[in-house]
């Protein structure tokens, strides 16, 4: 048995860091609303203020693939890619949470 806590990273970014159809998505698999979304490696959370999306540790390039052919857009796939590249397993997108720069944002 092992002493220590187990602690895993988060990154947090707007949810103007992915678009409409974006959240449109996360909400329905959340919510289990679509079973055609029922395939993909994807733990969505609702928060109230977004969604907190798990991170595969599993091949990133093919999860990408399937987000993609799932419909989710380039900017949302980038974002859980440079969580990957940080070691983090988990992406929470919250709609009070400033702009980043260098990532492409929407208004909606």
């Amino acid at each position: 048995m092992s002493s220590k806590l187990y602690i895993e990273k988060m990154l947090t970014v707007s949810t103007g860091h992915y678009t409409e159809s974006d959240d449109q998505m996360l909400e329905a698999i959340a919510f289990d609303k679509e079973p055609e979304y029922n395939h993909l490696t994807c733990w969505v959370m609702p928060t109230g203020h977004g969604f907190i999306v798990w991170v595969s540790s599993d091949s990133m390039e093919e999860i990408l693939v399937e987000y993609r052919e799932a419909g989710f857009s380039e900017a949302f796939c980038n974002m859980v890619n440079k969580a990957r590249e940080l070691d983090c397993n988990w992406v929470r997108f919250d709609c009070d949470v400033p702009s980043t720069d260098g990532f492409q944002t929407f208004d909606w």
